[in-house]
């Protein structure tokens, strides 16, 4: 018999160049699939980069990254595939020339691979409106790129000729890519914490020389391939026909031609199923571990980490029809009447329970690891610790049984859908490499898809499931056509429309759910403390309903909404009126600065104002003072010139003083910068409180005074304390400034600055708000809704602070969460919580705008809003409190040695009672027999008072009570003294808890002039 090489060898340079085409025919089209999928990529994420971003960087990762890849499949394929297609035993029997095949085979790829990656370089520099710089492209990316594409293309090589399989040699390629630069960088810099570029630059020769290790390694496998091959029986579908001893009693079960199309595929393709799902697993590994190790390079990337969750799905449902595409095996099936629908059921079912197995085990391990580390003392997290009551914690399960609910969904109908586009390649293509990187595009989109589903709460049965289905569908309306090899794209046009379809109908649908979200009516906000800075609001009452804010009784949302609206109208105005008069009567000096220290260092000019006319009179004052009355809120800021210049009127006069037309000056004063003090935010508590405090006492103190008008002096104050609008209309504000950055008549803090940084999920929020009108109108709605429950909070808060014991457990909550927010005063929830469950799922609705989420995120803010005004209200009364003491004086010649003698001629009972405790603020008319000083941890922050000064004070939240504290003295390091050799001084202190300066108590020294 003769031998195969008695046929003699080819000439190796005509072989190769066979060799040559017919790889380059076979690696184009795997280059034009991998190039359209980079290049819709490339697109999309140029269209959602933020434009202060340079989207040239991701873009030409992008096309590396595509690059790579192709790298991957090509060289996963080059030798696996003739093993795969039967061709190897062909090659077994001819001359063997091993030159003449590594030469083509290797030649096409080493075309083909640096010539699309360069293209697609190209196209990102051209997209990313950076051509200009794209000579950077050889001189400074090409080694980079090169190295890259050398490791993905050796190791996946060596892949290909060990493993028969190209998918699992493609996936294993990947993994002795991603160890060998791992390897590299890490026998570099062994103290690396990520794939910084100058950390791969730096372990570019230790890559370099693993890449050759592997170039060996492949040269040593090629050399004996191919090796003879163990014969292997053909997986044809004969079998299901075939007599088998061990299935002789399927028939006897009823399960006919069906039964043995289970088994078949059962006892085919459980091995690979199995190897497919951890083949996906260690590819979400991969797609997690490497943009978490690019994180110290760029933060961004933390954004993609979880861009392979559903790689395994999506692997496994591109095996599901393996065993059919291999050497047309399905061909067979239809010569022998085969039914196509019956095994496409028993194909899926077979793969479905493969799915659910792994997925249940996977959810096991979650959910023991889950359960270990919050078993684990000092894992909850610190925020939940003040809860209030039981309702709170009640609706706080509640409300994390709901979000477990959605995420499971969710997360299970993702998986279904995932798998269901992998099976559909799966049937649709022969290659199963290029079915299995269809299918991991795929599940990326579906990924994407599922993350919109879950972040805007939209139903995942209705939203995600109907892909799934129409995967599924697509792939039984075209199983018949591919068992009988029917051609012609006509007979695509129902499994397309299947795929299609599902979209199509979800996508308009969209907006209307949306809206319906937010479609709910505002809870009342709580009249205490309220009706009494706006005696104008009109109070309404509502009987419970379902779903509506437990308050019975309120001001309603769109009253507040209407108040502000006038307001700022009014303030702009009688801002345009103050920017008027400040034109004619201030006037601008440059002055030079002086320096005595150093002479030949130039203090250049400083600019001073001063009256232009002499003085603020006449017209001009009457003016000013008129415009200080009306009750705006001054957006832009103006009239504070003016107020530098009345004063300096009313002091710098030769003329003695006018007490009455000096007391007008310093309340018109006190009510402007109110008026330009309400356009700030939650977090603001009236700097006016204590604004031109010390002026007042200078004032109350000037010969000539007397108790009346120092009498209208409180009078004076405490109607510009009633222009306040408190922690409510610093909430308008807040609401205000949101919804001019929805509208796009200002932009958000993030996009803001000279080069603004956006995170990609900030930027995708602001894009959705920008391109789709729907969000936008839903954006409005959401913030009403979230303003409305804040005010609520708020106003329940002011009434428990001010009823006649203060609840001060408001001022000792940090961060509000939504349980808090519908339930802190809801002792009945268990009871009754179809009142507050239909809250709970409103704002969590509403959060799902997440441009509002993210400028208007007032749950940190709150309580401190809280603390804040009930510090501002402490003491504004004991500023009223201490003038009165100081009128007290002046018609009695003496101080009283309590509060309570300045009740009714001076002051109502309420005013001299400390807000948080309800009694008479401290008072000691003679003083301590050691000085006052704000003290906090040791150190003297303040001197107050020397010894014996008359002094007033308000323990604030703490409660706190003068006590003798001893401190150090002096900063450290002055004077180049110590730390520990400064010196010591015993002052009374009102401030023992440490935490003052963080959360502020309330606590303050206030001291009478002696």
């Amino acid at each position: 018999m003769p031998t195969a090489t008695a046929l003699g060898a080819p000439n190796t340079l005509r072989l190769a160049k066979r060799f040559f085409w017919k790889e380059c025919r076979r690696l184009s089209v795997l280059a034009a699939g991998v190039s359209v999928l980079a290049m819709g990529l490339m697109l999309l994420v140029w269209w959602f980069t933020p434009r202060s971003v340079d989207p040239a960087d991701p873009l030409s990762v992008i096309a590396v990254g595509a690059g790579m890849m192709l790298a991957v499949a090509a060289a996963a394929t080059l030798f696996s595939v003739e093993k795969e297609e039967g061709t190897a035993e062909l090659l077994e029997r001819l001359p063997r020339n091993v030159l003449a095949m590594t030469i083509g085979k290797i030649g096409s790829a080493s075309v083909i691979i640096p010539l699309c990656t360069l293209a697609l370089l190209l196209l990102a520099f051209v997209i990313g409106g950076d051509i200009a710089d794209s000579q950077q492209i050889p001189v400074n990316m090409a080694p980079r790129v090169s190295l890259f594409l050398l490791e993905a293309f050796v190791w996946s090589l060596v892949a290909s000729l060990a493993c028969p399989n190209p998918l699992v040699a493609a996936v294993l390629g990947i993994a002795l890519g991603s160890v060998s630069l791992q390897l590299g960088i890490f026998a570099t810099i062994p103290s690396v914490r990520g794939f910084t570029p100058a950390g791969l630059d730096a372990a570019a020769p230790a890559r370099l020389a693993l890449a050759g290790v592997g170039m060996l390694v492949a040269g040593w496998l090629v050399s004996g391939w191919p090796a003879p091959l163990r014969r292997r029986r053909a997986v044809v579908a004969a079998d299901v026909e075939g007599p088998s001893r061990r299935r002789h009693w399927l028939p006897s079960l009823g399960w006919g031609l069906f039964g043995r199309y289970f088994w078949q595929t059962l006892r085919q393709s459980w091995a690979t199923g199995v190897v497919a799902m951890l083949l996906g697993l260690f590819l979400t590994f991969i797609s997690v571990l490497i943009p978490e190790g690019l994180l110290e390079a760029n933060r961004t990337w933390r954004f993609f980490s979880g861009v392979g969750l559903l790689f395994a799905p999506a692997l496994l449902g591109a095996v599901v029809f393996r065993a059919d595409q291999r050497r047309d095996a399905y061909r067979f099936l239809a010569e022998h009447a085969g039914r196509p629908r019956m095994l496409w059921l028993a194909r899926n079912l077979v793969g479905l329970a493969i799915l659910g197995l792994f997925t249940a085990l996977l959810v096991a391990v979650f959910l023991g690891v889950w359960l270990f580390m919050v078993g684990v003392p000092g894992r909850i997290d610190f925020v939940y610790q003040y809860s209030t009551t039981a309702g709170v914690d009640f609706l706080r399960v509640v409300q994390g049984l709901i979000d477990g609910k959605q995420l499971a969904i969710v997360a299970a109908t993702a998986v279904l859908t995932a798998y269901a586009y992998g099976q559909f390649f799966s049937l649709a293509l022969r290659s199963d490499v290029i079915a299995a990187m269809l299918a991991l595009v795929a599940s990326i989109v579906v990924l994407g898809w599922s993350s919109v589903v879950l972040a805007w709460e939209l139903p995942p049965l209705a939203f995600l499931l109907p892909l799934a289905i129409g995967a599924l569908l697509a792939a039984w309306l075209r199983v018949s056509d591919w068992m009988f090899d029917r051609r012609g794209w006509w007979r695509w046009a129902a499994p397309v429309a299947a795929l299609l379809a599902p979209a199509a109908c979800l996508l308009p649908i969209v907006p209307a759910e949306r809206l319906a979200q937010v479609n709910r009516p505002t809870p009342l906000i709580a009249t205490s403390g309220l009706v009494l800075m706006h005696p104008e609001v009109r109070v309404e009452s509502v009987p419970p309903q379902v779903g509506s804010w437990h308050v019975r009784s309120g001001v309603r949302f769109d009253e507040l909404v209407s108040q502000t609206q006038e307001e700022m109208r009014k303030g702009k105005e009688v801002a345009d009126a103050y920017a008027r008069l400040e034109a004619e009567e201030v006037a601008f000096d440059e002055v030079e600065d002086e320096g005595d220290e150093e002479p030949a260092f130039d203090f250049g000019l400083r600019t001073v104002i001063r009256p232009a006319h002499g003085r603020l009179d006449g017209d001009a004052l009457d003016a000013f003072l008129r415009l200080s009355r009306v009750r705006c809120r001054l957006m832009s800021g103006h009239g504070g010139d003016l107020q530098k210049i009345a004063l300096m009127d009313s002091t710098d006069a030769e003329e003695p003083i006018d007490l009455d037309g000096r007391l007008e000056r310093l309340l018109a004063c006190r009510r402007v910068s109110i008026q330009g003090g309400e356009n700030l935010g939650l977090l603001h508590e009236g700097s006016f409180s204590v604004y031109l405090a010390d002026e007042f006492v200078d004032w109350a103190n000037e010969e000539g005074q007397t108790p009346e008008r120092i009498g209208k002096a409180i009078r004076g104050l405490r109607e510009a304390e009633a222009m306040s609008v408190g922690p409510i209309g610093h909430l308008m504000n807040d609401r205000y400034q949101a919804q001019a950055i929805i509208n796009g008549e200002a932009s958000p803090q993030f996009l803001q600055g000279t080069d603004p940084r956006p995170r990609v999920d900030q930027w995708l929020a602001y894009l959705a708000n920008e391109s789709l009108d729907f969000e936008r109108e839903r954006a409005l709605q959401a913030l009403d809704l979230l303003a409305a429950y804040d005010a609520a909070y708020l106003g329940e808060g002011m009434r428990a602070l001010t009823s006649n014991k203060p609840a001060l457990n408001w001022l000792q909550r940090y961060s509000i969460d939504d349980a808090q927010l519908v339930g802190v005063l809801a002792p009945d929830v268990p009871q009754h919580g179809a009142y507050y469950f239909g809250d709970l799922t409103t704002i969590a609705s509403a959060r799902t705008s997440r441009l509002v989420s993210q400028v208007f995120n007032n749950q940190h803010v709150l309580s401190d809003a809280l603390r804040r005004w009930m510090a501002g209200v402490a003491w504004r009364r004991a500023e009223r409190v201490r003038l009165a003491l100081i009128a007290y004086h002046l018609e009695h010649d003496e101080y009283p040695e309590s509060l309570e003698p300045l009740v009714g001629s001076y002051l109502g009972r309420e005013e001299i009672r400390d807000p948080y405790t309800g009694e008479p603020f401290g008072w000691k008319p003679d003083g301590f027999d050691l000085p006052l000083a704000e003290e906090y941890r040791g150190e003297i922050v303040k001197q107050i008072a020397p010894i014996g000064i008359p002094a007033l004070w308000c323990g604030g939240g703490a409660l706190a009570a003068p006590v003798k504290r001893q401190a150090r003295v002096g900063k450290p390091g002055a004077g180049g003294v110590s730390d520990d050799n400064r010196p010591t001084a015993t002052v009374m202190s009102l401030q023992p808890v440490e935490e003052i300066y963080f959360w502020p108590t309330g606590a303050f020294w206030m001291p009478a002039p002696k």
